[in-house]
């Protein structure tokens, strides 16, 4: 039987199947295109994933390097199964590592590594021990076997310390008051002087009336001294010269010798005679010996042989060298000095209990050989130092006192747009030529052309300098690689530079609050290390560079912080945090006819808001000795040093002219300062460099001061406040240098500390960033201030009078934990990347 329609429903059926075949064929595809999109959008989110964990932790690694960089430890570590493993190359100055993790670190198969380097990672701990190989110049310092420390007087080579007096000088010699040079008074040829650290001898035929036109560092009347020549541009005077050399005294006679001076030509100025007055640093001579008068209290009467009032010259090197002893419970930090075993030893790394003599992992035999350009050191060419925040590379031999940031045919920075010595990539460099990249010197090793500085190959950013160290710029890098479960890999390399934290990065800088009350004042910079004075900086681009800041630590809210009344004038810029509520303006109230501008800023209005800033910085670091000055008094924590002298109505003389090495006093209260009554003294006298540690305040009281002379500088570290009376003479800064006087306070209290005096401007700093007083640090009616104040809370009474020397951006100070810091980094192109370990 055949049964119609059959085929009819197969054809259907069929078609049905066709259409579902293709349906799920679409289905299919779609759900394929699905996938791979899916696919496609986690391998780019892994990547996104991958890259922000590798910048991440190159961001770490460059936190680790500078950690190890800044502690001087370069041990190596672990923790929570991630490992770290530093290796020093010591002869290219160059730290290595690789940081690596566990492989259940970042899961889903996730790996990662970071590479780290460190160009010059020694360079703030850098030896200098003498070798019978370097070609040693003036003002290099060195040590010797016989752990005394030395400074060379003249161009030598295999000049041994110690037994060749007219090659060097003991750098703990002291110097004689007398010595210091002194504007208006006559200086005859064949006279020593002292001037900014460095001994001069007068080589000027006949005499003249000194100034500042003809003050040392000019050549025509000065020698740069110790120096031996037979040349004619010295023309000695026999007898007329005295000099203390390696524990002896010694005269010209045609030439020099150890002999004592005779005659009736030297009998009023050097014989010891009991009814003469004598002052500290005096010198006189009894029977064959030489003695120096120690006491801060001038008298007369007082035999050579009473050790309260004289002392003799090899005496006195015993007793600085006492001085400086160790001490197995006091903490030391990195560049602190001991005497230990008959040596001297500097801290590497900061430590406790860690015998010198045993401790080759904590302290050195040799000083430090500082980076820093030094006026009176002769540099030779291809010399590296820095200034103001720049390497400089010597371009000259016999380069001495010629200041990197002016004397461009002596020094160039490695800021510098002149192209003959910026690196290209399409130069061909030679062996031994000097290039500048991206801010650091660099030598090139092997000839090449278009190999980049950081291939350490082809070039080096280390080299031995005239001083017979090999160091140069630190830098930073960390590479991070990430390597994903699918094997796809990242990798981002940076680089960063290091330099030491700035304390005073602003003119006026106030953690909390800041108030200006008004009146007619300027806030203005200018810049020091021009050698130019700030009357001729007024209206120059140096003039317009002030910050004022506020409220760094301030929490969020809508208060004013930082008030600027009506008459003051801000060149510079004006940062206070912003109200947390709409508008979110800054948290700065402004007299209307207040002023804050640059110098291309129209008349009106009067605030160029373009000067305005929400983000101030303040950075007010640790003090030390910790936990704070008055517990160290209590536990003897300090570096050694001396009981201050006190002399009631007369004059305390301390510092040693000359020195490098500055003088520690301890004073165990208040140090008042004032012309009569029963206080400490009437004037305290600063002939060289003084560190000096109050537990209690400073105050100057009516007639007091503190003169800081031409050679001299202070640092006043006070567990109560500073002080200074209107009706004082206030401190006198004759080097005219703000980073020469440094006065801190670590007292939280409540009392107002305050200057007032108006005798003379106040070239110096301030630092008090942990008082609770209710105006802070006051600044009183008709006081100018050359510098910078950083404090807590700060409160002009009236007008504001400060110009702040740009050149307090780079400096350093002691009693501070100023740390290194990253100055800025920078991701490098694949094309740009350095040589990793």
């Amino acid at each position: 039987m055949i049964i119609r329609g059959s085929n009819r429903h197969l054809s259907a059926r069929g078609a049905v199947l066709l259409v579902t075949l293709c349906f799920v064929a679409v289905l299919a595809i779609i759900l394929g295109s699905y996938i791979a999109v899916c696919n496609r959008a986690m391998q780019l989110s892994n990547r996104s994933f991958q890259s922000d964990l590798s910048r991440q932790l190159a961001e770490s690694g460059i936190e680790e390097a500078l950690r190890a960089f800044n502690k001087n430890d370069w041990g190596d570590w672990a923790s929570g199964g991630m490992n770290i493993d530093w290796t020093l190359d010591t002869t290219n100055k160059r730290a290595t590592a690789t940081i690596t993790y566990p492989t259940t670190k970042f899961g889903q198969g996730v790996t990662a590594t970071v590479k780290l380097r460190v160009d010059n990672y020694d360079v703030n701990v850098l030896p200098s021990a003498w070798t019978t190989t370097t070609n040693y110049l003036p003002g290099n310092i060195v040590s010797y076997t016989d752990g005394i420390w030395y400074r060379a007087t003249t161009t030598q080579l295999n000049k041994v310390p110690g037994s060749a007096s007219s090659y060097w000088i003991q750098e703990s010699s002291p110097a004689s008051a007398d010595m210091t040079w002194v504007a208006g008074s006559t200086y005859y040829n064949g006279k020593m002087v002292l001037r900014s650290g460095a001994l001069y001898r007068c080589k000027f035929a006949g005499s003249h009336v000194a100034s500042l036109s003809n003050a040392p560092g000019n050549t025509t009347y000065w020698a740069l001294v110790p120096y031996f020549s037979s040349a004619s541009d010295l023309q000695y005077t026999n007898e007329s010269v005295l000099h203390y050399l390696n524990a002896n005294w010694y005269r010209y006679n045609s030439g020099w010798d150890g002999n004592l001076p005779s005659g009736s030509g030297w009998t009023t100025r050097w014989f010891f005679s009991n009814a003469t007055t004598y002052y500290l640093g005096d010198v006189v001579r009894s029977s064959t010996t030489w003695y120096r008068y120690i006491n801060a209290s001038s008298s007369a009467g007082n035999a050579v042989s009473n050790t309260s009032y004289w002392r003799t010259s090899q005496s006195l090197a015993a007793t600085a060298a006492a001085d400086w002893n160790w001490n197995s419970a006091f903490n030391y930090n990195i560049g602190d000095v001991v005497y230990s075993s008959s040596r001297w030893y500097r801290c590497l790394v900061a430590n406790i209990n860690k015998s010198p003599s045993t401790n080759p992992t904590y302290w050195s035999v040799s000083p430090r050989l500082t980076t820093d350009w030094e006026p009176y050191r002769q540099y030779s060419s291809n010399d590296l130092v820095f200034h103001n925040g720049v390497w400089y590379l010597s371009l000259l031999n016999t380069n001495i006192n010629q200041n990197p940031t002016s004397a461009t045919a002596y020094w160039i920075g490695a800021n510098t747009s002149n192209t003959s010595y910026l690196w290209n990539s399409t130069t061909a460099y030679s062996a031994n030529a000097y290039r500048s990249y991206d801010g650091v010197w660099y030598k090139c090793l092997v000839g090449n052309t278009g190999e980049l500085p950081g291939n350490t190959t082809y070039w080096t950013a280390t080299w031995a300098q005239s001083s017979g160290i090999s160091t140069g710029a630190p830098m930073l890098y960390a590479e991070a690689t990430v390597n994903l479960g699918d094997r796809t890999t990242s990798r981002i390399q940076l680089r960063a530079p290091v330099t030491r934290a700035s304390l005073f990065p602003n003119a006026i800088g106030a953690s909390s609050t800041l108030t200006i009350t008004g009146g007619t004042g300027t806030i203005d910079s200018y810049n020091s290390a021009l050698g130019t004075s700030y009357a001729s900086q007024i209206g120059t681009s140096t003039n317009y560079s002030a910050v004022v800041a506020a409220g760094s630590a301030e929490a969020a809210g809508t208060t004013t912080l930082l008030t600027i009344g009506n008459g003051t004038t801000v060149n510079g810029y004006v940062s206070t945090p912003s109200s947390s509520t709409s508008p979110f303006a800054p948290r700065t109230s402004l007299g209307s006819s207040a002023t804050v501008k640059s110098a291309t800023s129209p008349v009106s209005p009067t605030v160029d808001l373009t000067r305005l800033s929400r983000s101030p910085y303040v950075p007010q670091f640790s003090t030390w000795p910790a936990p704070d000055i008055a517990t160290a008094f209590a536990n003897s924590n300090f570096p050694a040093g001396i009981v201050l002298p006190t002399n009631p109505a007369g004059t305390v003389t301390i510092g040693s002219a000359g020195s490098v090495t500055p003088s520690v006093y301890y004073y165990n209260g208040s140090l008042d300062v004032a012309s009569s009554g029963s206080y400490e003294m009437a004037t305290l006298a600063i002939n060289g460099p003084v560190i000096l540690y109050l537990n209690g305040n400073l105050r100057l009281r009516t007639g007091g001061s503190v003169i800081v002379r031409e050679t001299g500088s202070l640092e006043v570290h006070a567990s109560g406040g500073i002080r200074i009376d209107e009706a004082s003479n206030g401190i006198d800064n004759q080097t005219l240098d703000p980073q020469k006087v440094f006065l801190l306070s670590d007292s939280s209290g409540t009392t107002t500390q305050y200057y007032a005096d108006t005798t003379n401007p106040f070239y110096g700093v301030i630092y008090a960033p942990n008082t609770t007083a209710t105006l802070g640090v006051d600044i009183r009616t008709g006081v100018t201030i050359y510098g910078a104040i950083s404090a807590r809370k700060i409160t002009f009474s009236s007008e504001a009078n400060l110009h702040y020397d740009t050149a307090l951006r780079y400096a350093t100070f002691g009693g501070v934990d100023q740390p290194y810091t990253v100055t800025q980094w920078r991701e490098l192109p694949v094309t740009e990347r350095a040589t990793m370990p």
